[in-house]
Parts: structure tokens; C-alpha cells; sequence
């Protein structure tokens, strides 16, 4: 089976791989299958306060995974965060499918690989501090963005996030991707938010 890994730091976004992980293993079952990657075997609490016991620390992550997730919360600006940058250009340099959310996107800026690709974040004023970063060109107000098997989302958009991943997956239909889409997104009745 393929892996798709989920990397978590110390007060990881538990809700934003929710739609994904959940997506992957309803259309993906005998193909793909998700597993969880820190930067030790230590188990990693969520800003939830979810204890999750990663399968894989950063030095024993198999070569052969088809996508390299990045989830969002509170640690990417941390020092320690460091240490998954060599992951993430090898993910990218391979061309395997790279997606980050929230406050991962400010790291995947740190590590440049966002300056050649069409991407989002939260906002681009949280960017552009960054003396590597130089895709203030390429950034889009967009929910998420697809470019080059990059994939990014801002934090409020963990299922658009799910959305792009799916298709670069090509895990089944296109419409069968959007109709799940639609159907989580606007539920069974229309909402009465304004």
C-alpha cells in the first residue's frame, strides 16, 4: 500500500488532516493507506490535547511514500522544526505530492520551496519576513492552491486542503472527489450563517 505522511509536531492542528485522513481511508482503502510522522517515536499531543504515538520518527520514514503532508499548529517557527526541512526539499525535488496548511505554509516558505510555485498561506504579510522567501508573486487568496504537486491552505480551509490533495491523488473520480466536497461543505440542509 502507499503511505501518505501526516507530519505532527508539539501542539499540532488536530482538525486539519480530519477530512483528509478520513478521505483517504473511504476512497482509498486498498490502495493507500495514512500513517503519522514527528520528529521522535515520543507521542505528540494536538492543541486538543490528543496524544498521538507517531508511527515514524523523522530518521526512519521510508523512501517510497506518495505524499508528504504537512499539519498545521504551533511548533513550525520553532527551532526544532529544523530538523524536517531536508523531508521536505526531498519530497519536493522528487516531485511527490508536498501539501501544507496553516502555519506549515510559513515553514515551506522558509525552506523556498514555495518561491516557484503558485501557493497560499495566511496571509502574505506573514511570508514575507522571510529573507528566502521570494514567491510574493506567486502567492493567491485562494482557500488552497494546487501548483506543481504543491498544495497550501490557509487554516481555515482544511477541506479544501483535503479537496486538492484527493485530486493530485487521482484516489478516485474527480466528481466523485467534488460531490464529497459539496456535501461536506454545505451538509444536508443550507446554513442559516450569514
Amino acid at each position: 500500500m502507499k503511505e501518505i505522511l501526516y507530519v505532527i509536531l508539539d501542539q499540532w492542528a488536530d482538525w486539519e488532516p480530519a477530512y483528509l485522513s478520513t478521505a483517504v481511508k473511504t476512497f482509498g482503502n486498498n490502495l493507500y493507506i495514512n500513517r503519522t510522522v514527528s520528529l521522535t517515536s515520543d507521542p505528540v499531543e494536538s492543541i486538543g490535547g490528543f496524544r498521538v504515538t507517531p508511527d515514524y520518527e523523522i530518521n526512519s520514514i521510508p523512501e517510497n511514500y506518495e505524499a508528504l503532508i504537512l499539519v498545521g499548529g504551533m511548533s513550525w517557527r520553532n527551532k526544532e522544526a529544523e530538523l524536517i526541512k531536508p523531508l521536505v526539499q526531498n519530497c519536493f525535488k522528487s516531485g511527490k505530492i508536498l501539501g501544507g496548511i496553516c502555519d506549515a505554509t510559513f515553514f515551506l516558505a522558509s525552506t523556498g520551496v514555495l518561491n516557484g510555485v503558485k501557493h497560499t498561506g495566511n496571509g502574505l504579510n506573514s511570508l514575507k519576513p522571510l529573507e528566502i522567501y521570494t514567491g510574493e508573486n506567486n502567492y493567491i487568496e485562494k482557500q488552497a492552491v494546487n501548483d506543481k504537486n504543491v498544495i497550501t491552505a490557509n487554516g481555515s480551509a482544511p477541506l479544501e486542503f483535503a479537496r486538492e490533495i484527493l485530486i493530485s491523488l487521482d484516489i478516485t473520480e474527480e466528481n466523485e472527489i467534488n460531490e464529497w466536497y459539496k456535501f461536506n461543505k454545505i451538509g444536508f440542509y443550507k446554513s442559516d450563517i450569514i
